[in-house]
């Protein structure tokens, strides 16, 4: 059995941490703290692997924070997240060259967790599969099944297509979520 991520959530909201905490907090090691001051002290002690900031905090914003974690922590991925929409385009920008891992808009939509998956596609499998003549579509997330349709250079060959999906399924499970099941149809 894999070892749960650390996952440091700060957010001025309460609310938000708790769903936070009850969305990852079944498969990893979640923590919250409201006080973004606080927050880098936290991190120094939980070394988490993952950190999700929000934007908008009184005492120092998630911008500055992350900055501050990236200087002190080993790299940590960091995701922002926004529940306003003033000025989306300048946060995005901003977030981009601050390096953020990702970028999302509160309240959450289960789309986004297809829109990652397809973000990864897009940068770790699809090339290599294109430069074979294969390729690969998402159809739909039901629960924690993904359906795709994959075509391999060889065409549909079993053995290639056991392997890719493997490949596929495991890489996901440890970028997205660990319960995420890949299936072919």
């Amino acid at each position: 059995m894999r070892k749960p991520s650390r996952i440091l959530v700060v957010d001025d909201e309460s609310g938000m941490i708790r769903a936070v905490e009850r969305v990852l907090g079944t498969t990893h090691r979640v923590v919250g703290i409201q006080s973004s001051v606080q927050a880098v002290a936290l991190a120094a002690e939980f070394q988490p692997d993952l950190v999700i900031l929000d934007v908008r905090m009184p005492e120092i914003d998630g911008f500055e924070l992350m900055a501050r974690l990236k200087s002190t922590h080993p790299a940590p991925d960091i995701i922002l997240m926004t529940g306003s929409i003033d000025d989306m385009d300048q946060k995005l920008i901003r977030a981009l060259r601050g390096r953020a891992f990702y970028f999302i808009q509160k309240p959450f939509v289960p789309a986004k967790l297809v829109d990652k998956v397809n973000e990864i596609l897009d940068l770790k499998v699809r090339p290599g599969l294109a430069g074979d003549g294969g390729g690969l579509e998402i159809i739909g997330l039901h629960d924690k099944k993904l359906m795709i349709r994959y075509q391999g250079a060889c065409g549909s060959c079993p053995s290639s297509l056991a392997g890719t999906l493997y490949a596929i399924e495991h890489m996901l499970k440890q970028e997205v979520d660990p319960e995420l099941e890949v299936v072919s149809v």
